[in-house]
Order: C-alpha cells, then sequence, then structure tokens
C-alpha cells in the first residue's frame, strides 16, 4: 500500500516545488500543498502499519495489540 501511495506524493511534491520557483508569489498555495502532503505522507505511515497486522495475523498471533499500537498514534 505505501509503495503505492510513493509516486503520487511525490508527485505533489514536485508540483509545489515547481509552482514555488516559477511563481514566488504563490506562497499560500504552496504552503497548503506541503501541509495536505505531510498530512498524506503520515497516513502512508500508518497504512504501512498494515502489514504488521498482516503478518500477526497470518503468524496465527493477536492482531488486536497491533491494530491498537497504530491506532493510539492517531490520539
Amino acid at each position: 500500500m505505501r509503495d503505492r501511495a510513493n509516486s503520487p506524493l511525490q508527485v505533489i511534491n514536485l508540483c509545489a516545488t515547481l509552482i514555488e520557483s516559477r511563481n514566488p508569489e504563490e506562497v499560500e498555495t504552496v504552503e497548503r500543498l506541503r501541509r495536505s502532503l505531510s498530512k498524506l505522507q503520515g497516513l502512508t505511515e500508518i497504512l504501512a502499519e498494515t502489514d504488521v497486522w498482516r503478518e500477526t495475523y497470518e503468524a496465527g498471533g493477536d492482531i488486536s495489540k497491533e491494530i491498537d499500537k497504530t491506532f493510539s498514534k492517531l490520539v
């Protein structure tokens, strides 16, 4: 899941950099893009943790503890 998210995030980052360099007056727009990008990167990190859930489940473990760990990061 994380790998699929990386390319679009890289494109957004590249676009923000291009806007910033070509249109320096668009500071507010670029800041908004970068804040959104940061939030999306945080979400992809959480999604990456679902791999641990799957691995734990496949090993016959209790995934509820892993799920609790992940969601405690959101609070």
